[in-house]
């Protein structure tokens, strides 16, 4: 089970995921994104600081929003990523995908 708080920083929006993004969790998490990129936000940041484990299938639901993104010409990253969930993406090959910051502070700065 995941909690998903939003947050919102000048035009950026930060969401803070508390849980695992497991098969069960993947598709509201994936849902979530898609909104907020359909919905115009251009800038959207994913804080991974209490986010225990993501499987496969919440790599493949930042993978969607990623490639959304990038179509409608906006900006995805990742900030406070757990040395667990790095793993997972070093393993998928999904590092070079994704703007990567080791705090919401370096995220927001270079969002902005």
């Amino acid at each position: 089970m995941i909690t998903i708080a939003e947050e919102q920083d000048g035009e950026i929006t930060i969401l803070d995921i508390d849980g695992r993004v497991d098969g069960s969790a993947a598709k509201p998490f994936e849902e979530r994104l898609v909104s907020l990129l359909q919905s115009g936000r251009n800038r959207v940041m994913v804080d991974c600081k209490r986010l225990v484990f993501i499987s496969s299938a919440g790599c493949r639901a930042l993978l969607v929003a990623m490639r959304l993104a990038q179509k409608n010409d906006s900006r995805l990253a990742l900030c406070n990523i757990t040395a667990e969930v790095m793993r997972v993406l070093e393993l998928g090959g999904l590092t070079d995908y994704f703007a990567i910051y080791r705090s919401r502070e370096e995220g927001i700065a270079r969002l902005a």
